[in-house]
């Protein structure tokens, strides 16, 4: 293979969307990825494809080159043989289907990182199980009925193991096999890619947010008042959740606690959403908020009722993080390895009723787990440790490639035949945009 000198302690992000850290978990996520590699003395890059949004972080005031790049485009390639990265981070799969086999064929000593954020092909199974299981509910169950809650192995049983293998999860597995290292934010989904699909450990790493410790302090009980959810609107499970706060949570919660409040942050709401607001009945959507530790700090509960989905929740940690009791369900609170629970995991929404109330209501109760926030070891919080991990695994991954890369037959069968489809799609789209260049030049 030809060998092309890379520059040290470079590295790119190649973004799939621009980060806004204010909006969502991952853009606080690979922003974190970012300055702890600045800190650290590595010039850093973040490239992207995508039209910045309104919320998007300024990176330059984090030290962080940015550049906007084309889809399907030669540029591409110019800019690298430019900047000659050691380490380039893929954000998402999507972003290395459209340019790992570049990165490759200009800078094939750089090392490939996949940030997986979370196994879309896991949170899109879940998805089709919670419809199905809706579908079942509605022909052979009454509505009173307490709703179950999906577990993190549901989806693994027999007869709904199916549902996850699509071309979706194909892709993102092909994706995961190329790479030289792979980062999850999610212990379970760490085990899931080496148990049941077998990456091998060394190209896997597990690596928690890296954010603040929780605070020493906080508003009391008496302080707060109304219960909270929060996150980005366009994602699925949040959609979900809400719905199902306000038509099954809220209203036997209104009947044992007048007056109680749900407050629904969250950028992009799409209509659906918006027309749930009805503060007659204590529903008040309120879009985004800069600040989102101010208003979880205040709120008595954080409450998510999530059917599905994977990763680590990002609202559930800023409830630690503001010592404010959560409640949710087990998929909710997977990749989150504590010993008690701050608040209460929940199978099923009677339960889910029952424990709302309970905390909200009982201070010696909501006291104790809001105690619990900070008086156990929290891997979640640890981030010194976490920085220090980071560079550790990147710089081992990058300082033993070439041995990686030797023992890992399949990431060479993937990028050998898997990649092929992507690059000669854009090789063609190349080509056809610089035919259509030249035939309106020519009028």
């Amino acid at each position: 293979m030809l060998q092309v000198m890379t520059h040290a302690k470079t590295a790119i992000f190649i973004g799939y969307v621009w980060p806004e850290p204010n909006t969502t978990a991952a853009g606080q996520n690979i922003l974190s990825y970012m300055t702890t590699l600045v800190e650290n003395n590595w010039h850093v890059h973040f490239w992207c494809a995508a039209d910045k949004g309104v919320h998007a972080v300024d990176l330059e005031q984090h030290n962080v080159n940015v550049q906007q790049i084309k889809l399907n485009d030669d540029s591409f390639n110019q800019s690298l043989k430019t900047c000659m990265p050691s380490i380039v981070i893929f954000d998402r799969f999507l972003t290395e289907e459209q340019f790992a086999w570049r990165v490759a064929e200009t800078c094939p000593d750089a090392l490939r990182v996949l940030d997986c954020e979370d196994l879309h092909f896991l949170r899109h199974g879940r998805e089709v199980l919670h419809k199905q299981s809706l579908k079942i509910r509605k022909k052979t169950l009454k509505a009173t009925q307490p709703e179950q809650y999906q577990t993190s192995n549901d989806i693994f049983a027999e007869v709904s193991l199916s549902l996850l293998h699509t071309p979706q999860f194909h892709r993102e597995l092909a994706s995961i096999m190329r790479c030289d290292l792979v980062i999850t934010l999610s212990s379970f989904e760490r085990q899931v890619l080496q148990d049941k699909y077998g990456v091998a450990k060394d190209n896997t790493m597990h690596l928690p947010f890296i954010r603040p410790k929780p605070k020493g302090h906080s508003p009391t009980f008496e302080a707060r008042q109304n219960i909270v959810t929060i996150g980005n609107l366009k994602h699925r499970p949040n959609v979900v959740a809400i719905e199902h706060l306000v038509e099954r949570i809220m209203p036997p919660l209104r009947k044992h606690i007048p007056g109680i409040e749900l407050h629904v942050y969250g950028d992009y709401a799409p209509p659906r959403i918006l027309q749930l607001h009805n503060p007659k009945k204590g529903i008040f959507i309120l879009g985004f908020v800069k600040d989102h530790i101010h208003v979880i700090s205040h709120a008595r509960l954080l409450v998510a009722p999530l059917h599905f989905g994977a990763g680590v929740k990002g609202k559930l940690l800023d409830a630690m993080t503001c010592m404010t009791p959560s409640v949710t369900t087990p998929i909710g609170a997977e990749g989150i390895n504590i010993v008690h629970w701050p608040g209460a995991i929940c199978t099923d929404d009677a339960m889910f009723v029952d424990k709302t109330i309970a905390l909200y209501t009982d201070k010696s109760l909501w006291t104790e787990a809001s105690e619990f926030t900070r008086s156990q070891d929290n891997v979640h919080f640890s981030i010194s440790d976490n920085q220090r991990y980071l560079i550790s695994r990147l710089t081992h991954a990058l300082e033993n490639r070439h041995l990686y890369r030797a023992k890992n037959f399949l990431q060479g069968i993937m990028m050998q035949q898997g990649m092929q489809a992507s690059k000669y799609m854009s090789q063609w789209i190349v080509a056809k945009n610089k035919l259509k260049v030249l035939i309106e030049d020519e009028k």
